[in-house]
């Protein structure tokens, strides 16, 4: 904090650490849930709070299974305690992040984006669940870009832009117009009509094939089942689905990052099934990650050191492998300024790391496509993103499609799916279900086949 002063509870107080705000009752649900797949509900509730037997050497089970189950009675966040957290749904795993906090003593709960990982049943279920905590007396931060959602919950409203804070409105005083127009005073939301983003023909000339396709997890167990599709030129296929159902395995087979098991992929009828990633990109295959700041860029490299990850033949001279600086700062500079990316002082040598969530995946997006790549395979392009930013990312995603490029969209989040995509599959334990066109399906509908409670297993001609 540089300045300035928070209060809590009429007293002034100064955080060094999430740790030291939880003391006092302050606790955030992060919109990547911090749990522990192979642990027990119960165990990651009480991680690092464990009640301890008489001699403090051993922990009390019974103890802190009596203090959770009390809490649950009391929210009605039924979770079994004992089944272990990779087991669950994100929707009952984020019961299990809000139990923890609860278990903690916390009277003031922060839920970032809650709902982006949820089908449309679950998040109304969270819903439920958060009035209930407020009956209980508990006070509720929900940080959301989704107005319909705000609206819902929300008692007061507050738009964050740029950095500060407007006055906060009552939900009965004000309307999502009113709100839109703090977000967007200048009343340029940048937002593409569906009519804009379906505005080109639809081409029958197939670019990626998938025929059968097995991909193993670390445990030797199919993360991909017997999956088959077709990607065409200029096509935007959106794969739906709830995390852990098979997709980050789905999309690095594809990359040629995970090996392939059995099966055969195709890109313009060339047989990559046991090609090297390098092959693959030369081909034209590129990938956005979900994780932008793990996997996508390097964030302790400058921004053009980013911008030259995987095109070493462009940023090396032909004689003595040198690195070509100049050339290549110029051509950071340029990409900058075509894909708005604010950098301070125009520095193209600050550290990626120091970017914003925004900026960087703008960064990333620039150095994929501007490589004229022929499929790019999108994983949560928008995940953590804001309104703006995120209306741009669909804006880039529709000018590629337009030129040609086939596109793969990986995503958690339906209203994404049905608004940029042209043909829609859902994938489910690890199988592919429907194929659907975005008119022909409501998002309740959608959603319950990413939960499995319908399902439709694609042929093997899709």
């Amino acid at each position: 904090r540089d300045s300035g002063k928070m209060l809590f509870k009429g007293s002034e107080v100064d955080f060094g650490s999430p740790k030291e705000a939880l003391k006092v009752g302050i606790c955030i649900v992060p919109q990547v849930l911090e749990l522990v797949s192979s642990f027990t509900v119960a165990e990651n509730i009480a991680l690092g709070m464990e009640p301890k037997k008489m001699l403090g050497a051993f922990i009390d089970r019974q103890r802190r299974d009596e203090s959770i189950m009390e809490i649950i009675e009391k929210t009605g966040l039924d979770v079994p305690l004992s089944v272990t957290v990779g087991e669950l749904a994100i929707g009952v795993q984020q019961r299990v992040e809000i139990l923890k906090a609860l278990y903690s003593g916390a009277e003031v709960l922060i839920l970032d984006e809650p709902t982006s990982s949820l089908v449309p049943n679950e998040a109304d279920q969270l819903f439920q669940v958060l009035r209930n905590l407020k009956s209980m007396g508990k006070s509720i931060i929900f940080i959301s870009h989704k107005l319909r959602e705000v609206f819902d919950i929300a008692d007061r409203i507050t738009v964050i832009r740029n950095g500060k804070t407007s006055n906060p409105l009552q939900v009965l005083d004000t309307n999502p117009e009113e709100i839109s127009n703090l977000m967007f005073p200048d009343g340029k939301s940048r937002t593409l009509e569906t009519d804009q983003m379906k505005a080109f023909e639809r081409s029958n000339d197939v670019v990626l094939k998938i025929e059968r396709l097995v991909v193993k997890d670390l445990q030797g167990i199919s993360a991909i089942d017997d999956v088959s599709l077709t990607l065409r030129k200029s096509e935007i296929l959106g794969i739906a689905g709830v995390s852990g159902n098979g997709q980050k395995e789905f999309a690095e087979a594809i990359i040629g990052l995970r090996e392939i098991h059995s099966g055969r992929l195709t890109i313009f009828g060339k047989d990559i099934t046991k090609s090297q990633i390098t092959t693959r990109r030369s081909l034209g295959i590129t990938y956005i990650p979900d994780d932008r700041k793990g996997t996508a860029t390097i964030s302790s490299a400058t921004v053009t050191e980013n911008v030259m990850l995987g095109d070493h033949s462009l940023s090396t001279s032909k004689m003595g492998g040198l690195v070509k600086w100049k050339q290549y700062r110029n051509y950071c500079s340029k990409l900058c300024e075509e894909f708005h990316i604010s950098l301070p002082g125009n520095n193209t040598e600050l550290n990626a790391g120091k970017l914003s969530g925004g900026n960087l995946q703008k960064l990333v997006l620039a150095r994929e496509f501007s490589r004229n790549p022929k499929v790019v395979v999108l994983f949560q392009p928008t995940q953590g993103l804001d309104i703006s930013t995120t209306q741009y990312v669909y804006q880039r995603i529709h000018e590629l499609a337009v030129s040609g490029t086939a596109i793969l969209l990986i995503s958690m989040d339906l209203d994404e799916i049905l608004r940029i995509s042209d043909r829609i599959l859902v994938i489910f334990k690890g199988k592919l279900h429907g194929d659907f066109y975005p008119e022909d399906i409501s998002k309740r509908e959608l959603g319950l086949y990413m939960s499995g409670v319908k399902n439709k297993i694609v042929g093997q001609n899709q």
